[in-house]
C-alpha cells in the first residue's frame, strides 16, 4: 500500500469517467469487466509521471476494473506479461480503489514466488496499490457481495 489520494482526486476521476467514452472494453471472465482507456487516459496518471519518470517508466494505459457479484470465479493466477512467460521488460502498476476493497468483494489477491504466501491489500477508496505487475503473480477474487467493486488500473511500462 503506497498511500491514499484525496476526495477531490477521486471527484475528478469520476467526471473523466463519466464526459469520456472507453477506448476499449475487455471482458475478463464472467463476472469482471475491464473498460480502458489508451492516450486520453494519461490525465488520470498525472500524480504519478513524474515519480515514475524517475524510475524510467512511461505512461501506458489505465482502465476502470470492475468486478460484479459472482458465486465463486476467481480470475485465476496470472502476471501481466503476454502469455504469463517471463519478459525483459517491467511494467509497474498503481491501483486505485474507487469502492471499499474487500475480500469478499473482489480483492486482488498476490502470491510471492518463493514461499507461495498470499495476501489482499484491503482499503477504502482512494487507497492506492503498487505492484510490478509482469512479475507479481496476482488474482481478482470473486465479488460475493452484491454491489460491484470498481477500482482504478493504470500501468506504467519500463523505458527501453
Amino acid at each position: 500500500r503506497l498511500g491514499h489520494v484525496q476526495d477531490a482526486w477521486l471527484e475528478e476521476l469520476s467526471h473523466f469517467c463519466a464526459t469520456n467514452k472507453f477506448d476499449d472494453v475487455l471482458t475478463l471472465g464472467a463476472n469482471r469487466r475491464e473498460d480502458g482507456y489508451s492516450e486520453k487516459g494519461k490525465v488520470l496518471a498525472g500524480p504519478w509521471l513524474d515519480w515514475m519518470t524517475k524510475y524510467k517508466h512511461s505512461y501506458g494505459y489505465t482502465s476502470i476494473i470492475t468486478a460484479f457479484e459472482s458465486d465463486g470465479y476467481h480470475q485465476g493466477w496470472h502476471r501481466d506479461t503476454p502469455d504469463n512467460n517471463e519478459s525483459p521488460d517491467h511494467q509497474v502498476t498503481l491501483m486505485v480503489y474507487l469502492t471499499h476493497v474487500r475480500e469478499s468483494n473482489g480483492a486482488t489477491q498476490f502470491r510471492r514466488l518463493k514461499s507461495k504466501d498470499e495476501v489482499c491489500v484491503e482499503g477504502p477508496p482512494g487507497t492506492v496499490v503498487g505492484f510490478i505487475s509482469s512479475r507479481v503473480e496476482h488474482q481478482g477474487l470473486a465479488n460475493r457481495e452484491s454491489n460491484p467493486r470498481s477500482l482504478l488500473y493504470v500501468a506504467f511500462d519500463e523505458d527501453d
